[in-house]
């Protein structure tokens, strides 16, 4: 049987490779591993074809150069899938290189690719193939090998010594036609809920954003037209997870989970009546919601939302073109706290129009909006956003991380802040659970304060 093995490769950064995400956890305070949905989504097209498909999360399950190329020698695989980004790009090229060794035919995808596949294939001669933006259908069809290659929308490959480049893909219309990811070939012990220590998975609910926010990688990989799957399709997906691998806690996956109400309401509704009895968390912004989806949101179990505020200062929310207000920001996560959804923000550290000052402002506005939980994040600027071609901040890295660490000890350690937290945790969780989270937190804290 033709077996195919789908990466994350070994790299010094742990980097969360998703679609539109690019960023270094070992710079996140809540440093929330999540399961692989890309690997996963591609793995259920492998096994659907008949392939024998294994998926490894290198850098989660601590596997490194050596353990990998022991393990590809021994296990033999035909193909070899590797989920590559700009910012690991070196290291990735490098597990490519003993996959062709061994002989395996070599793809990469992801990021990297989408941004510079043709150069990718000039410099490391070992890759064989290069899928771009969304690769589903592209990988499908390259496995199925039904066609010729040049007949492969987005795809990129060498023929005779010369790399050809296929026209683009469309996005995927109907994400209904996809199979369900690959939930069983992932370690879910590696993968838990930080305040519960409990196992959770990923269900990609929806795709792409129509908004503008010039940081961010969706509308090259997601577009920026918002695809839905159907209520129906999720709950069958959840109810696949909970019977198979007993799994009650997800995250649902999409660029802005809240986008449309009446699909929210719906798929709540669906939770409710199906009496699934699970726990989910999301991501929205704060301009994409309302009191009665949060209400219907809660009773359907949600128990976290993250919005992305970015910014305190108005300037700078104008430059990255965010598009909301601060009295916006402060109203949504205040009304989800009020309704017992617990709120999540997060803040980028050195955006384009940031300086010192503005920073010190946005750390004191985080403050005024009082999210439960709250991540500062490093601003990196990431090849293949309109960003790069925006006035970047004149601040060194090494000084932007400094700043976030102070912003986290700024708001983490507040009296008010360190009571609630004791408070919410103990009261949802128990005490078992309450002393797991604490421990964590504290390993969290500890690791911050001695960089």
């Amino acid at each position: 049987m033709t077996k195919v093995l789908l990466l994350n490769p070994p790299s010094e950064a742990f980097l969360y490779k998703e679609d539109r995400c690019q960023n270094d956890a070992n710079d996140l305070f809540s440093k929330i591993v999540r399961p692989p949905i890309n690997l996963m989504s591609l793995a259920a097209i492998s096994e659907k074809l008949g392939f024998q498909t294994k998926i490894i999360d290198a850098p989660i399950e601590r596997i490194n150069l050596n353990r990998l190329k022991e393990f590809i020698y021994s296990w033999n695989p035909k193909w070899i899938v590797a989920n590559t980004s700009m910012e690991t790009l070196e290291s990735d090229l490098v597990t490519l290189q003993i996959a062709k060794e061994n002989g395996a035919k070599t793809i990469t995808f992801g990021h990297a690719p989408s941004i510079n596949d043709v150069e990718i294939l000039e410099k490391a001669k070992y890759v064989d193939f290069a899928i771009r933006g969304e690769p589903e259908k592209t990988f499908k069809e390259l496995l199925e090998a039904n066609m010729p290659l040049k007949d492969i929308n987005g795809l990129t490959y060498r023929e005779k010594n010369q790399i050809k480049r296929n026209e683009d893909r469309d996005f995927v219309g109907n994400l209904d036609e996809l199979p369900f990811a690959a939930h069983h070939l992932i370690k879910h012990d590696r993968y838990r809920v930080p305040s519960s220590g409990e196992k959770f998975t990923t269900i990609q609910t929806a795709k792409g954003c129509p908004f503008q926010c010039t940081f961010c990688l969706s509308p090259l990989m997601n577009g920026i037209k918002v695809r839905k799957r159907s209520a129906s399709s999720i709950i069958e997906e959840i109810k696949m997870v909970i019977k198979t691998l007993h799994i009650h806690n997800f995250l649902f996956r999409a660029d802005t989970f809240t986008f449309d109400k009446h699909w929210v309401l719906q798929l709540c509704n669906e939770i409710i009546k199906n009496r699934l009895n699970i726990t989910w968390f999301c991501n929205s912004r704060v301009d994409t919601i309302d009191q009665e989806m949060l209400g219907a949101m809660k009773k359907a179990g949600c128990q976290l939302i993250c919005f992305g505020v970015e910014s305190g200062k108005i300037e700078t929310l104008k430059s990255i073109k965010k598009g909301i207000t601060k009295e916006k920001i402060i109203n949504t996560i205040h009304l989800t706290k009020k309704v017992g959804i617990l709120a999540a923000a997060t803040y980028i550290i050195g955006l384009p129009g940031d300086n010192v000052n503005s920073i010190y402002d946005t750390i004191q506005f985080s403050k005024e909006v009082d999210s439960d939980l709250v991540e500062f994040i490093p601003f990196c600027p990431t090849v293949g956003a309109e960003v790069l071609s925006q006035n970047l901040p004149q601040i060194k890295l090494l000084d932007i991380k400094k700043l976030t660490r102070y912003a986290l000890i700024k708001y983490y350690f507040r009296p008010k802040m360190v009571v609630r937290t004791i408070r919410n945790f103990y009261m949802q969780l128990g005490v078992i659970k309450f002393f797991n989270l604490a421990l964590v937190s504290v390993k969290s804290m500890g690791r911050i304060l001695t960089k």
